[in-house]
C-alpha cells in the first residue's frame, strides 16, 4: 500500500511540472527556430558581403585593395561622407547582435562584441584573399557597431516584451529576411 501511495504522490507531484515542461518545450522550439534563422542570416550575409548579391560569377573581377584609414574610402568624389554605405554596413550586422543575445544570454557584452568583430574580420580577410573587393577597416568598425546595436536593441526589446521577446524577435527576423530576399530577387530580375 505504501508503494502505491508513493507512486500516486509522485504522479501528483509531477503534474505542476507539465506547465513548466510546455514552457520548456516552447523555449526549445524558439531556440531551434533562432538557430535556423541564424544560419539563414549568415548565408544571406555571406552572399551580400562576399558575392555582392550576385547570381552570376561573371560579375566578379579580380580586385584587391586594403584601406587601413578609418573612413578614408567613405567619401564621395565631391568630398561628402557616404552615409548610405556606412549605415548599410551598420544595419546588416544588427541582426547578428540580436541573435547572439538570444542564443548566448550569459555571454558578456564584450564577448558578443568580440564575436561580431571577428566575423566581420573574417569577411574582410576573405574579400582580400579571394580578390572580391576592398578590404576596409571602416567596414570592420561599422559592422562591429552594428552588432553592438543589435545587442542593445535586444536588451531594450526584452524590457518591453518580457517573456515573449524571443518569439517576437524570431517573427521579426523571419519577416525581415523574407522581405530582404524578395527585394534582392526582384532587383536582380530587372
Amino acid at each position: 500500500m505504501r508503494r502505491g501511495a508513493a507512486r500516486l504522490f509522485s504522479l501528483y507531484a509531477c503534474c505542476p511540472k507539465r506547465k513548466e515542461s510546455r514552457e520548456t518545450m516552447e523555449n526549445r522550439k524558439q531556440r531551434t527556430l533562432t538557430k535556423v534563422l541564424l544560419v539563414i542570416y549568415l548565408a544571406m550575409l555571406t552572399w551580400l558581403v562576399l558575392f555582392k548579391l550576385s547570381f552570376s560569377l561573371s560579375m566578379f573581377y579580380r580586385y584587391q585593395h586594403i584601406n587601413l584609414i578609418p573612413f578614408g574610402a567613405s567619401f564621395l568624389p565631391d568630398g561628402r561622407l557616404n552615409l548610405a554605405e556606412i549605415l548599410g554596413n551598420v544595419f546588416i550586422f544588427i541582426p547578428l547582435g540580436i541573435f547572439l543575445k538570444m542564443l548566448k544570454p550569459s555571454w558578456s557584452f564584450a564577448k558578443k562584441t568580440a564575436l561580431c568583430f571577428s566575423l566581420s574580420l573574417v569577411y574582410e580577410v576573405l574579400q582580400y584573399v579571394f580578390a572580391l573587393g576592398t578590404t576596409d577597416v571602416t567596414d570592420l568598425l561599422d559592422n562591429t557597431v552594428g552588432g553592438m546595436l543589435g545587442i542593445g536593441l535586444y536588451i531594450l526589446f526584452k524590457k518591453w516584451w518580457k517573456g515573449k521577446t524571443d518569439r517576437v524577435m524570431n517573427i521579426f527576423m523571419l519577416v525581415f529576411m523574407a522581405l530582404i530576399l524578395a527585394a534582392v530577387l526582384y532587383l536582380n530580375m530587372e
